[in-house]
């Protein structure tokens, strides 16, 4: 009897796994993400170096903007047009293939600042001029020290950085996947001059 009992266990048992195995194979109803394979089409070509992990930022990851950031009225890279990163501030972001989500005409900012433990000086980029606790309408300067909105950089905690440089631009929300395959989106910034036309031959 207990002999016919654990085989009847086991039999029910590989059916489980076998029935659960299954439902993975077909995640999203068997179809690949949109961008997939433009991006593997692209990267397959283009392998991304001298990458560089400028950490976790939250808030680049959720939807909202500045209530008064201005939305571009004619940008280069329309809502739901594809573009070909050519920035590698996150690693795994160079030569992905964007689906731009946003477009806004603004002031961004590379911005230096120091770590909490005070132990590196760590450049970022960007910083919009609607993201800094006081908005001026004329740029900050190279060399100014500014205190950075808590709500819009919360890693930061209000800290003030130091202006390393700036640029009139527009700039990006995009969704892409990055060379290790996942899945990024509403990420900001990208500024227009690092974005090209996914048709066209990478530029350098």
């Amino acid at each position: 009897m207990l002999t016919k009992r654990l085989l009847r266990q086991t039999i029910m048992l590989s059916f489980v796994v076998i029935l659960f195995s299954g439902c993975g194979v077909n995640q999203n109803g068997g179809k690949p993400h949109p961008l997939k394979e433009h991006t593997d089409q692209f990267q397959s070509l283009h392998q991304p170096s001298d990458r560089r992990d400028v950490g976790d930022v939250r808030y680049h990851y959720a939807d909202r903007v500045p209530e008064q950031l201005a939305i571009a009225e004619d940008p280069a890279f329309p809502i739901g047009s594809k573009a070909i990163i050519k920035s590698d501030e996150l690693p795994g972001m160079q030569y992905a293939v964007a689906t731009i989500k946003g477009a806004y005409d603004t002031t961004a900012y590379e911005i230096q600042y120091t770590m909490a433990d005070g132990s590196d000086q760590m450049t970022y980029k960007w910083v919009l001029a609607e993201e800094f606790l006081e908005y001026h309408d004329d740029p900050y300067k190279k060399g100014e020290l500014v205190q950075v909105d808590p709500n819009a950089l919360p890693d930061l905690n209000g800290a003030n950085v130091q202006i390393v440089n700036h640029q009139e631009t527009t700039v990006y929300m995009v969704d892409f996947i990055s060379t290790s395959k996942e899945e990024i989106q509403n990420f900001k910034w990208v500024s227009e001059e690092e974005l090209q036309p996914f048709t066209q031959k990478r530029v350098d």
